[in-house]
């Protein structure tokens, strides 16, 4: 894989991303914060970790520190949402911006919930 590839996964991403904010632009607050099935309860708190994952892998390797996990009482609307995603969307093609292709075979070292502490390439 080369920088180059992945700016083009990272492209295909945030356009598969704009899509989908098209569609939960148009849920009312209550759609979007409503208790429905799965892991995280409402599409807002998927979204949020999703958002909060991109930002977490993106501090771990190398790029902004991302603090800890995104909270959704921090994004109310969909909107809140929308502009924290176009910020870390910012902060990913400047990071991607600055790579090598060698930099993509380098080691990330990270933890889980401060306990062990793992590495990957």
């Amino acid at each position: 894989m080369t920088v180059k590839d992945l700016e083009l996964l990272y492209d295909y991403g945030y356009w598969a991303n704009r899509k989908l904010f098209d569609v939960i632009s148009n849920l009312t607050p209550e759609e979007f914060t409503r208790s429905v099935a799965g892991s995280y309860g409402s599409i807002r708190n998927t979204m949020v970790h999703i958002l909060s994952a991109e930002a977490g892998w993106l501090d771990r390797c190398g790029g902004p520190k991302r603090g800890p996990r995104l909270n959704p009482a921090d994004f109310p609307t969909v909107e809140s949402l929308m502009q924290a995603w176009t910020r870390v969307e910012v902060q990913v093609r400047e990071f991607l911006g600055t790579l090598k292709d060698e930099d993509l075979a380098r080691n990330v070292e990270y933890t889980m919930d401060r306990t062990e502490k793992l590495s990957m390439p």
